[in-house]
C-alpha cells in the first residue's frame, strides 16, 4: 500500500483537526532495503511492496495524509499494524501453496512467482469426445418416433 511507514505510538491520537506532523527520512520503493530506522517523530514514504523499516509498525495510506516538503501530516489515526504483512504470513513451509487440481490463471501464477516457484507439474485438461452409433439414434432436431416392436 502506498503511504508512510510510522510508529503507531506517534499517530494513535491524531485527527484532521489535530494532525501529527512527522519528518520524512527516506523513500522505500519495492525491492530496496530501508536505509534508516524510524525514530519518534519520523516516517518513511513506502510504496506498495516496500520493506518496512525497523522502528515502524504501521502504514498510513497516502489518502489519509498531506505532504509538505519533507514533512507528512497524518490526518487520521490508523489501526495498529495497518497494511503490514509480516514475514511468513504469506506461506508457511510444509503447507500447500495452491490446492492440487486447480486451474492456473493469472492470480495463481502470481502466487507461484512470489514464492519463486519456477517449475511445477501440470496436466492439460482432457479433451473428451463421445461417438454414438446405432440405427436407433436420431439428431436432436428430429421428432421422436414411437417404438415399434
Amino acid at each position: 500500500m502506498d503511504g508512510y511507514a510510522v510508529r503507531y505510538q506517534d499517530v494513535k491520537h491524531c485527527s484532521e483537526l489535530e494532525p501529527v506532523i512527522l519528518e520524512i527520512v527516506e523513500e522505500i520503493p519495492a525491492g530496496r532495503e530501508p536505509q534508516h530506522s524510524i525514530q519518534p517523530g519520523q516516517a518513511a514514504r513506502i510504496l506498495t511492496g516496500g520493506v518496512m523499516p525497523s522502528g515502524a509498525d504501521t502504514v498510513v495510506i497516502q489518502e489519509r495524509t498531506r505532504r509538505e516538503a519533507q514533512s507528512v501530516f497524518i490526518l487520521t489515526s490508523p489501526e495498529p499494524q495497518a497494511f503490514v504483512r509480516h514475514r511468513a504470513s504469506f506461506y508457511q513451509a510444509g503447507t500447500p501453496l495452491l490446492q492440487p487440481g486447480i486451474k492456473l490463471n493469472a492470480p495463481e501464477i502470481a502466487v507461484l512467482a512470489a514464492a519463486q516457484c519456477t517449475q511445477l507439474r501440470v496436466y492439460r485438461r482432457p479433451r473428451v469426445a463421445i461417438l454414438s452409433t446405432g440405427d436407433e439414434l436420431v439428431t436432436p432436431d428430429q421428432p421422436l418416433q414411437p417404438v415399434r416392436l
